[in-house]
């Protein structure tokens, strides 16, 4: 599918990132770039995107969430942490993805309770889904 085709993504998102007054929300496309480079393994560009991205919209979910998964493949796990954390704690954002790698960036930490913490956020957001599935196999 195109949107697996990172390679290809990465190209189209940076020419759209030249003109960014034609874009509808140019921060958005910086965040899926990053995304693009963090699936390519490109972790320090995707890194910079995506902080790039936040100078405008701090708050902004998916790219906290994508930065912490940058982090977290780059083993910075106080970095991931502290995001995973913040994009859970945030009710509008809804992740129950960044609860899951928040109790699993937890226990890397040692830091069993706050993986309990994280585990039982991730379930309390949707107890059926595929997520907490993941969330009660890998949990502590």
């Amino acid at each position: 599918s195109p949107l697996d085709d990172y390679p290809t993504a990465e190209q189209y998102l940076n020419k759209a990132l030249t003109l960014p007054q034609r874009l509808v929300d140019p921060t958005l496309t910086r965040a899926n770039l990053g995304w693009a480079l963090f699936h390519q393994n490109k972790l320090v560009e995707a890194a910079g995107e995506l902080r790039k991205a936040l100078q405008f919209q701090p708050k902004m979910c998916v790219a906290n969430y994508r930065l912490a998964r940058v982090y977290y493949a780059r083993e910075e796990w106080d970095k991931a942490a502290e995001l995973f954390q913040a994009v859970s704690d945030d009710t509008t954002c809804g992740s129950q993805e960044a609860s899951y790698y928040l109790m699993k960036t937890r226990m890397q930490q040692g830091l069993r309770d706050d993986a309990k913490t994280a585990r039982d956020a991730c379930l309390k957001l949707s107890p059926k889904s595929c997520v907490a599935a993941q969330c009660r196999a890998e949990g502590p």
